[in-house]
C-alpha cells in the first residue's frame, strides 16, 4: 500500500446514522445539475425542496449487468440522466457500476462508454496468466485469502472481460459530475441472526459499513483489522475486481457457487501442470513445485464446503486435509465445531 493510502486508512469505526461528509459534498453539488435538469422538463423547485432521485438496480448476473446499462443510455438520450442524485446497485448491476466509475464524470459521455463497453464484453480476453498473476498477488498480500478472490478471478473476470485493478481512492475526485455511487452487498449471515430484514454492506468512494447499526469505516480500510472501533492491521485496499466478486454471486446458489469454482480450479490446476511440464522439459527450473499440491488442498477445501452446505459427513475430507497439510491443530478446530455446535452453525466457519 503507497504512503498516502497508509495515511488515508488510519481510520477508526464511525457509529452514526448520519451520511459522511464527502457524501453529503458530492450530493449537494449535484443537486444543482438535478434542478437545471428539472426545470428543462417544466419541474421547478428549490434546491432545499428537491427531491433525492436515485436509480436502484437490481442484480441478474450478466442479464442486470448489461440491463443497466441500456436503462442508463435511455436516460441519457431523454435527458434525464443528470436528475439522479445516487446510482445503487446489486449483484450483476455492481459490474456495469465498476466499468461506468472506471472512466472520469462518464455520465456526461455515455455514448462513447457504452461503445467501449459493447466492444470489450463482445471482444475482449483475459489471458490466463494474468488471471494466474492476479491470484497470486491477491493470495501474497491478503491475510484474509479466500474463495471470494478464487471466485472474483477466475470467474468474474471471464464475466466482465478484464481485470480491474482500480481503487476506489483513484477515482475519489473524477466523478464531480456523476451520480454518487452506492454499491451493495447482500450479508447471508444475517439470515441466520433472525432478523427479519436482510442486513445489507454498503459500499461508496468514501465509506463502508451497515446502515442498520450505523457502522461505517473509510472504504480504503475494508478488510483491514480493527479492534475496539481502532484499526490495528492494515491490509490492501481492494480492487474493483474483487468487489464485483463480493457484490455478484452470477448463479445466485451457494451450492452451484461451489460446483462451478471445481470446474475452475481444475482448469487452473490442469494449466499448471501444464507449464509444469513444458518448463520441465526446457529444463527450466519450476519455482512453484508444490502448485499441484496445493491445487488438491484447494479442490477438498471447495468439497468440504459442499458436503456441510449438503448436510452430509466430511470426515473423509477432513482426514485428507489433516494427511495433506501437517496442521492437526487447526483442523481439530474445525471437527470439535461439528461435533459441538452441528452442520448448521458450522458452515460459517467453514465458508469463512
Amino acid at each position: 500500500m503507497s504512503e498516502g493510502n497508509q495515511s488515508e486508512c488510519d481510520c477508526k469505526v464511525r457509529i452514526d446514522h448520519s451520511l459522511n461528509e464527502d457524501e453529503i459534498n458530492h450530493v449537494t453539488s449535484r443537486k444543482e445539475s438535478a434542478q437545471e435538469c428539472l426545470k428543462r422538463h417544466g419541474i421547478h423547485c428549490s434546491l432545499e425542496d428537491l427531491p433525492n432521485i436515485a436509480l436502484l438496480a437490481s442484480g441478474g448476473s450478466e442479464r442486470a449487468m448489461v440491463g443497466l446499462l441500456g436503462s442508463l443510455v435511455a436516460l441519457f438520450q431523454d435527458d434525464l440522466l443528470d436528475c439522479m442524485l445516487y446510482l445503487a446497485g446489486l449483484s450483476g448491476s455492481t459490474w456495469c457500476m465498476a466499468s461506468l466509475y472506471k472512466v472520469p464524470n462518464w455520465s456526461s459521455k455515455l455514448n462513447e462508454v457504452k461503445d467501449d463497453f459493447e466492444q470489450r464484453l463482445l471482444n475482449g480476453d483475459v489471458r490466463f496468466k494474468d488471471k494466474l498473476s492476479t491470484l497470486k498477488k491477491y493470495y501474497r498480500q491478503k491475510d484474509n485469502f479466500s474463495l471470494t478472490d478464487i471466485w472474483a478471478v477466475l470467474v468474474i473476470s471471464e464475466i466482465v472481460k478484464e481485470i480491474d485493478n482500480c481503487t476506489f481512492t483513484s477515482q475519489r475526485s473524477q466523478h464531480s459530475k456523476d451520480p454518487y455511487p452506492i454499491y451493495t452487498v447482500t450479508d447471508m449471515l444475517s439470515r441466520y441472526d433472525k432478523l427479519k430484514a436482510e442486513k445489507f454492506v454498503e459500499i461508496t468512494p468514501h465509506e463502508t459499513g451497515y446502515s442498520i447499526s450505523g457502522a461505517f469505516v473509510d472504504t480504503s480500510c475494508f478488510g483491514s483489522q480493527f479492534y475496539q472501533g481502532v484499526k490495528i492491521k492494515d491490509q490492501p485496499e481492494m480492487d474493483m475486481l474483487f468487489l464485483q466478486g463480493m457484490c455478484g454471486s452470477g448463479l445466485a446458489d451457494l451450492e452451484k457457487i461451489l460446483e462451478a469454482l471445481l470446474h475452475f480450479i481444475k482448469d487452473l490446476m490442469l494449466h499448471e501442470l501444464g507449464i509444469m511440464g513444458d518448463q520441465a522439459s526446457s529444463g527450466i527450473n519450476q519455482t512453484d513445485v508444490h502448485s499441484s499440491e496445493a491445487g488438491k488442498v484447494l479442490l477438498t477445501l471447495v468439497e468440504l464446503n459442499l458436503l456441510v452446505l449438503r448436510e452430509e459427513d466430511p470426515s473423509s475430507h477432513i482426514q485428507t486435509l489433516i494427511d495433506s497439510l501437517s496442521i492437526h491443530h487447526i483442523i481439530s478446530h474445525y471437527i470439535q465445531n461439528i461435533e459441538l455446535r452441528g452442520y448448521e452453525k458450522e458452515k460459517h466457519a467453514l465458508l469463512l
